[in-house]
């Protein structure tokens, strides 16, 4: 911390940092813009986020965990559900030797087969997935992009001296095609593919080695339990 280049490099972000807050207050149409285009960027990060739960990781749009209480596992084992837009991954944790994780995509051939257990069948959750991920994925990304050329528009507006009313209304409207891409990209996900997992989750737990459950949605959450 004390060495001449993390000073230097430190000054120089205070400078900038300066520098960027003088140019903001300098007037009230800059603070504006200088606003529109932080909340811009906030929200272009948020779906570039959302676009990293396409696999079936810690960002995936929704997940489950299942308790086994079947006497021949550890008391802390569970089986841990991760769905993303294109894939899911399913997970044995805590349960010593049986410890497995397994990722498929909803495309794919096994994705059923892994999935169905216990006399539950996951064709439907396969097929609905799918589909709705490709739709999720598809305007996710559309609206990062459209959301990157609002977030352009504002920041040549910032700069310009004059006012252009053409260069507002295209702002206006590629920030409402941006929200209509998320909000399909949402609802796409959360009409076609929840349920099926909520269904799924619902007869996998009734099942005698399952006790419990604890499922999170993207956005919408909800937990209950049996134990």
């Amino acid at each position: 911390c004390h060495s001449p280049l993390f000073q230097s490099a430190a000054m120089g972000c205070c400078r900038c940092l300066c520098c960027g807050f003088c140019f903001c207050f300098s007037s009230t149409r800059r603070l504006f813009h200088c606003l529109a285009a932080a909340t811009i960027a906030t929200a272009i990060i948020l779906a570039a986020v959302a676009l990293g739960g396409s696999e079936g990781n810690s960002l995936g749009w929704s997940y489950a965990k299942l308790k086994i209480t079947d006497d021949g596992f550890p008391s802390d084992c569970v089986r841990d559900f991760s769905f993303g837009l294109v894939s899911f991954t399913m997970k044995m944790l805590g349960c010593d030797a049986a410890d497995v994780e397994s990722s498929k995509a909803y495309d794919s051939s096994s994705c059923s087969a892994t999935l169905s257990m216990f006399d539950v069948s996951a064709n439907s959750l396969c097929d609905r997935c799918r589909d709705a991920g490709i739709t999720a994925e598809f305007f996710t990304a559309l609206a990062c992009l459209v959301g990157t050329l609002a977030f352009g528009m504002v920041v040549i507006r910032m700069f310009d001296k004059g006012y252009d009313p053409c260069k507002r209304w295209t702002t206006g409207l590629l920030l409402f095609l941006m929200f209509i891409f998320l909000v399909v990209a949402w609802s796409s996900w959360m009409a076609e593919c929840q349920p099926e997992i909520d269904n799924y989750i619902q007869n996998l737990s009734d099942k005698g080695m399952h006790d419990g459950k604890d499922t999170v949605r993207f956005l919408v959450q909800s937990n209950s339990s049996k134990i």
